[in-house]
Formats: structure tokens, C-alpha cells, sequence
């Protein structure tokens, strides 16, 4: 996965110090079978091919979003400038959880 534009809160997955990559430049840290990528103003998410759901932004680096790990999640989404992230797992359920998502559990919305 690569990303570039503007880089000041750490969206693009890399190098927070610096606020804007103009040319594509990979995200080191994401494993190679992500499958799908949301990315909104202040974080992104992407989604493996296993259903881990990592999310990278508001100045913290790549990490896994650990309550959904018990979840076969299929889709993601970001909330445009807001900071609710969304999941959809194999059953049809609809997760929400919050910006900082390896801190805080999902709730599920029907």
C-alpha cells in the first residue's frame, strides 16, 4: 500500500515529523495482504485478506485494532474528518469504534 498528500497528524502511515509526501511512497509497516483501505483527514484503516483490521493516524503509528481481533471482518470504513471508524463482519453486523480503536471497544450498531 502506498500513500502521499498532506501528513500532519501521521495518516499516511509514516514518518510523522514530516507534513507532506508528493510523490506515492509505500507504508513499511502494513503486511502484504491488505485487501481494502479507508482513509479519511486524521487516520486511515486497512483491511488484511485474514480480516485484521490495522488503523495508523492522530500521530500513532500502524497498529491492529485490537477488539475487533474476535470478529471475521469483510469491509471497513472511515467517517470522512470524524473520528468514527466502522467494520462489517461476516455476519452482517455493523461495528463503530473510536478514533484510537486499539484503546476502545466496538460497539455493534444494527
Amino acid at each position: 500500500v502506498y500513500s502521499l498528500g498532506e501528513n500532519y497528524s501521521g495518516q499516511l502511515g509514516y514518518d510523522t515529523k514530516k507534513k507532506a509526501q508528493l510523490t506515492p511512497r509505500i507504508i513499511e509497516d502494513l503486511p502484504k495482504n491488505i485487501i481494502e483501505v479507508s482513509a479519511s483527514e486524521y487516520y486511515s484503516l486497512a483491511l488484511s485478506d485474514k480480516g485484521q483490521v490495522l488503523s495508523w493516524g492522530d500521530s500513532k503509528g500502524v497498529q491492529e485494532v485490537l477488539g475487533l481481533k474476535e470478529f471475521t471482518i469483510k469491509k471497513i470504513a472511515t467517517a470522512g474528518s470524524f473520528t468514527g471508524c466502522f467494520a462489517l463482519d461476516d455476519k452482517g453486523i455493523l461495528w463503530a469504534f473510536a478514533l484510537d480503536p486499539s484503546r476502545y471497544l466496538p460497539w455493534k450498531i444494527k
